[in-house]
């Protein structure tokens, strides 16, 4: 099974991606891709290489603006 993080703003946009959640996971299931939520939030830019370094994912998937790319 492949692991990916699913790396969120959820303050971007209309905000409807924390509604979506579970259809997103579920998806990613559909496909045999173990998908790990991180909310991204204030100060978060050493926790999150730590994730990425540690986690051993296949994929990183973004979902926000401008903001939450350059993160």
């Amino acid at each position: 099974m492949k692991k990916a993080l699913l790396v969120y703003n959820p303050k971007s946009g209309d905000q409807s991606v924390k509604s979506k959640l579970d259809y997103i996971i579920g998806r990613f299931q559909d496909e045999n891709v173990l998908l790990q939520p991180y909310r991204l939030y204030n100060n978060t830019q050493e926790k999150i290489l730590a994730t990425l370094n540690e986690g051993g994912y296949d994929y990183v998937i973004a979902s926000g603006g401008d903001g939450s790319l350059n993160y």
